[in-house]
């Protein structure tokens, strides 16, 4: 749901150095110390640690305000409303993707992605006409490899919500094609989206093939939120065909990280089907379950956010 900041950098560096004439300029202390925090803030995003990251995008928003730039406050925006969305507070997103909208005018850097996000928030509210509306809107303007990707990628979101399969698999496939040209940051979740097409479609060894892809690129990336939610996902494979000892693997793998990262909410999720597979399997998870409740109830922080 983000892009790497390095093609902003490279902007900002290209029109200091241009603007004023052929003499290079120094890129300004606010300028550095505002991409610093978008990096901080990406980087803690990538590991799940979201109130963390949300505090070096606020500080980045707030000096790129102050040197009205616009394309780095419309970046900022995008990765406030991708926090709010992780975290998920959807009504806070919109508001957050609606100000970036507002912003951008056609074509620019950050519009599609703001209407792609908030198309995928308006789903998770269940308004999916007004989900339609904001991807037509994305789908008519000009797009990197790695936009049209997402955009594809959650025009299949849309179908599936429809009950559109087959639709939604031409739109994933047709994403995956985008990612083999420029598009590879989120090659992991078209790989998880069409897990859960399959998912959805009652196939649960072709959606344990696709989850098991997602899951060796968020490992090769270390994304601890991702892989603890493809772990989740492999699970729920394998409970769907009662082989529930496998699945109680995968639950524990993937609690005992949503646990670290402080999500209260996936991990209690995630440990009602560990208790339900390992009763189906007569498997013992107390000492998973109190390092668990032990993580969550730990106030002084997670090692992975340090």
């Amino acid at each position: 749901m983000y892009h790497k900041l390095s093609s902003l950098l490279l902007a900002i560096l290209i029109c200091s150095a241009c603007a004023t004439g052929p003499a290079p300029q120094r890129v300004s202390e606010q300028t550095r110390n505002s991409i610093y925090y978008l990096n901080q803030g990406t980087e803690l995003f990538a590991r799940g640690c979201y109130l963390r990251a949300m505090d070096y995008f606020q500080d980045a928003h707030q000096l790129f305000s102050a040197a009205d730039d616009r394309a780095g406050v419309i970046q900022s925006l995008n990765s406030i409303g991708d926090t709010y969305f992780r975290l998920d507070d959807m009504e806070s997103a919109l508001r957050v993707y609606g100000d970036a909208i507002a912003l951008a005018q056609a074509h620019h850097p950050g519009l599609v992605r703001a209407l792609t996000n908030q198309a995928a928030a308006l789903m998770n509210l269940n308004r999916r006409r007004e989900a339609a509306l904001a991807l037509d809107r994305a789908a008519g303007l000009e797009k990197t490899n790695g936009e049209q990707a997402l955009y594809l990628k959650t025009r299949a979101r849309w179908c599936i919500h429809e009950g559109q399969h087959d639709r939604a698999r031409a739109f994933l496939e047709a994403a995956l094609e985008a990612c083999d040209t420029g598009g590879e940051d989120i090659l992991s979740s078209i790989y998880f989206t069409m897990g859960h097409l399959f998912m959805q479609n009652d196939q649960p060894e072709q959606a344990r093939s696709q989850f098991d892809q997602a899951l060796a690129l968020d490992r090769e990336k270390h994304v601890p939120h991702d892989i603890a939610r493809d772990l989740e996902a492999i699970g729920m494979t394998y409970a769907a065909v009662d082989e529930h000892l496998r699945a109680t693997d995968y639950f524990k793998r993937s609690a005992k990280i949503y646990a670290l990262l402080k999500d209260t909410r996936r991990a209690q999720t995630v440990v009602a089907h560990l208790e339900k597979s390992a009763r189906l399997a007569d498997a013992d998870v107390a000492t998973t379950l109190f390092w668990i409740h032990t993580w969550l109830s730990d106030k002084t922080g997670s090692a992975i956010c340090d």
